[in-house]
């Protein structure tokens, strides 16, 4: 895994560790002073991301997934989902869609049963 994606995985434990809030957003920069990285947020999706997840399946080649969904947005757009029910991701081919995903699955990882029940179901307009 991506160093600097360690590190955020790290502080957004020790934040949910303190209780602090749901979404999670990071942003690193490298040692050395490169560019900066990526700042992501994960977050559950709603109805209102059903296009955003529509647009990101055609991209993908694949169907929208089945909620509850996590998202991952990437300087601030969607870039990659995973679907809580199934287990099926969708990411773009090129970018940084696999990163994105592995935190999903690692989030996806750190909710129990019960934060699963309580996330948000809606389904994607035909």
């Amino acid at each position: 895994m991506h160093p600097h994606l360690h590190a955020a995985l790290a502080d957004a434990h020790m934040r949910e560790l303190h209780g602090k809030g749901a979404t999670r957003r990071w942003r690193r920069r490298p040692a050395g002073g490169g560019p900066p990285v990526a700042e992501v947020r994960i977050r559950w999706a709603f109805a209102d991301d059903s296009a955003t997840l529509v647009r990101l399946a055609a991209d993908s080649g694949a169907r929208p997934p089945r909620a509850p969904v996590l998202l991952a947005e990437v300087d601030g757009r969607v870039g990659a989902a995973l679907s809580l029910s199934d287990g099926r991701a969708i990411a773009p081919s090129a970018g940084a869609g696999g990163e994105a995903l592995d935190l999903l699955a690692m989030r996806a990882a750190q909710l129990g049963p019960a934060s699963r029940a309580a996330a948000p179901h809606w389904r994607v307009p035909a």
